[in-house]
């Protein structure tokens, strides 16, 4: 969204989010198994309407977001 409303996204227009799955968690402040669903942003391409997954939870934090076809992306948890 920052980056749309700078003026940035040249060939592309941000579409919103997504929920994929659900994922345990442990953490000292929740039950034990909480299960959380997983969210990403999605673009799509201007020119050709492929929407794509922007999925920073994937690497580390601080570096590049994964950038998947959404269909891609969405389908990884069906398996």
């Amino acid at each position: 969204m920052v980056l749309q409303s700078n003026g940035l996204l040249r060939y592309h227009t941000v579409q919103g989010t997504i929920r994929r799955g659900q994922y345990a968690l442990w953490h000292a402040d929740w039950e034990a198994g909480q299960v959380l669903p997983h969210y990403t942003a999605i673009i799509k391409e201007t020119k050709t309407g492929q929407c794509w997954a922007v999925d920073a939870w994937i690497g580390d934090t601080g570096t590049n977001p994964s950038i998947t076809k959404l269909g891609d992306w969405y389908l990884k948890d069906a398996s």
